[in-house]
């Protein structure tokens, strides 16, 4: 294998890499936002009134 193919190689394998880590920090910052709504919603949420009961709520097959 000449030099020319080895860096062709070589990118393909940092393009490939840098896909793989750009989507385990995608998951991870949408994990981060989700715990914080949930964190920022949680005092809003308490104070609501629960319309539904458990019954409202239940699925029937």
């Amino acid at each position: 294998m000449g030099v020319e193919a080895e860096l062709k190689e070589a990118k393909e394998q940092i393009r490939l890499m840098s896909e793989k880590l750009d989507s385990i920090i995608y998951g991870r910052d949408m994990t981060a936002l989700m715990a914080l709504s949930d964190r920022s919603l949680k005092a809003f949420l308490d104070e609501e009134s629960y319309e539904y009961s458990v019954a409202d709520l239940k699925v029937v097959y």
